[in-house]
């Protein structure tokens, strides 16, 4: 069903000088006359929001985030449990998400450097959370969510295709907008989430190539098998 996610979580300073993704955090007033609009203008199950624990102090900021969350009635809220300040550096604080758990009336859904099945089942246990957002993690291992549905880890075969797939997309959305060495060099952003599942010889390897037939090479040189913490455990996604 098509609907409209207000993303209040987006940490990009070009984004935000604008007063939009976590910008919104600097202006509650603002962020919650938005999504009151929001509210009464789509019908029920087409209106979501994400954001993060607040712009710079989430013990401050928080509780009168869920208070204007609350107020506006959302059909599900996606929580990002780190303050904009913090970017995508320290550790996420989960415990801020169980209190929107036991805040909110809507599906709350946690997120925040998912990159394991394990971490996805200690999180729900946790915070009690409705599901999981995972972006980055899925970056790296995209077979994560079959895994938490209870199947398998991917094989180094497959995480080879998935590789494959990866810079044949790549390819063919920025090829026109970019050199060959551009394109190498943004692939080289979506890898740094994947370096931990490779031996330190062949990451040295890929992070100074220049070429993508290069890149290719070392890729798909020998069996590229997930660490038994990325890619050895199953778990359920939904409680």
């Amino acid at each position: 069903m098509a609907g409209i996610n207000l993303n209040a979580g987006c940490p990009s300073p070009l984004v935000n000088r604008h007063g939009a993704g976590a910008g919104l955090l600097r202006n509650l007033p603002r962020f919650a006359d938005m999504m009151q609009q929001l509210r009464a203008n789509l019908p029920a199950g087409q209106f979501s929001v994400k954001c993060r624990l607040g712009w710079e102090d989430a013990a401050a900021d928080f509780p009168r985030i869920l208070d204007c969350l609350a107020a506006a009635e959302p059909d599900e809220v996606g929580i990002h449990a780190r303050t904009r300040k913090q970017l995508y550096g320290g550790t996420p604080d989960f415990s801020y998400i169980k209190r929107a758990v036991q805040h909110l009336a809507c599906p709350v859904l946690a997120n925040g450097d998912i990159t394991t099945p394990q971490q996805a089942m200690e999180c729900l246990e946790t915070t009690g959370a409705a599901g999981l957002m995972i972006g980055r993690g899925a970056v790296r291992n995209p077979y994560i969510f079959r895994q938490l549905k209870g199947g398998a880890a991917p094989t180094p075969e497959e995480m080879q295709q998935y590789y494959a797939i990866l810079i044949e997309e790549t390819g063919r959305i920025l090829l026109h907008k970019r050199t060959e060495k551009g394109h190498c060099n943004r692939m080289k952003k979506y890898l740094a989430f994947c370096y931990p599942d490779f031996p330190a010889g062949q990451e040295y390897a890929l992070r100074r190539c220049t070429s993508m037939a290069e890149m290719q090479r070392f890729l798909t040189q020998s069996p590229i098998t997930c660490t038994e913490n990325s890619c050895g455990e199953t778990a359920a996604a939904q409680k």
